[in-house]
């Protein structure tokens, strides 16, 4: 029997537990049309990635379709109006876009790339999160006009304010707030797709933090950013023989093929001595992969992701 459980901050109803009060300890998320136990564990039979953003989470099902929940916008009538759902579980969303191979949130957008290779966005950022200069949409909006050709998406991520795809190529883009570096240079505001130079690598995975964008190859591994929490300065000389990567707010994750995970940056050293015991949590990661995390303390101080 399959659940899917939540805890944090919840303001926006963004965990899908029938309630927008925040909570310390794990809830079983609701599905708006099941209510029933076959549904509920057909629907996660099917899961393929958790996205959590600021004020929403969008739950990618391998059949292509995406649940969300907390704040949504009004694409029926063409204006902006933010959407709460009284009821504060999960629906069914985007019917009118094509099967999605990945999603990303940020703080209040999303972006969805399909199985044509299309990428749209849609929602609420001033600092270029929509990569379509402009600052809201209530309708999805493609983003790239010309991806290089030949090339399929091989990954996306979104950290708070920013967002990067990955090509087949190798080759990485973003767009978003880039100020701090995290999308290359000139370090500023990038309102449309930019290629992201000086990697000196074919990329193949990235993950996004809140200023910081974490990338990976074959056997090479760079940080793009600020460099607030050691991100940059602790990064592990060579790279470990890896399956998955993962970021937070002001960290960074490795999952190995061992088993074993190594991470650097925020979450360390403990705050006190309550902070120092380990707890393994079961985790989901990226693409329906199971994996431990060793967690250092309080939950968001490893997940504090916005």
């Amino acid at each position: 029997m399959s659940r899917l459980y939540a805890f944090g901050s919840n303001g926006s109803g963004q965990l899908g537990i029938g309630t927008a009060e925040d909570t310390a300890s794990p809830q079983k998320c609701l599905f708006q049309e099941d209510m029933d136990v076959p549904h509920t564990d057909m629907l996660l039979g099917q899961l393929l990635k958790i996205t959590a953003g600021g004020n929403l989470t969008l739950i990618l099902l391998r059949n292509g379709q995406v649940y969300s929940s907390g704040c949504i916008y009004d694409d029926g009538r063409g204006d902006m109006d933010t959407i709460y759902d009284p009821v504060h579980v999960f629906h069914k969303r985007f019917s009118d876009i094509s099967k999605t191979k990945f999603c990303s949130a940020l703080w209040e957008a999303s972006v969805l790339v399909t199985d044509d290779e299309s990428i749209y966005s849609q929602g609420r950022g001033s600092r270029g999160e929509l990569g379509t200069k402009t600052d809201m949409r209530s309708i999805w909006q493609r983003v790239f006009t010309t991806p290089p050709p030949g090339t399929q998406v091989v990954d996306l991520s979104s950290g708070m304010a920013h967002t990067v795809v990955i090509f087949s190529n190798g080759e990485a883009y973003g767009w978003g707030n880039g100020r701090k570096g995290q999308l290359g240079e000139p370090a500023q505001i990038v309102e449309t797709p930019r290629k992201i130079e000086g990697l000196g690598f074919r990329v193949m995975r990235a993950v996004c933090g809140r200023e910081f964008t974490y990338f990976v190859g074959e056997d090479c591994h760079a940080v793009l950013g600020s460099d607030k929490w050691n991100v940059k300065c602790d990064i592990p000389s060579t790279v470990p023989d890896w399956i998955n990567i993962g970021a937070s707010f002001g960290s960074i994750f490795i999952l190995k093929t061992d088993g074993n995970i190594i991470s650097w940056g925020s979450a360390k050293p403990a705050r006190n001595k309550a902070d120092r015991n380990w707890q393994r949590t079961r985790c989901g990661f990226d693409e329906g992969r199971g994996g431990t995390l060793l967690g250092l303390g309080r939950a968001w101080e490893l997940w504090d992701r916005y």
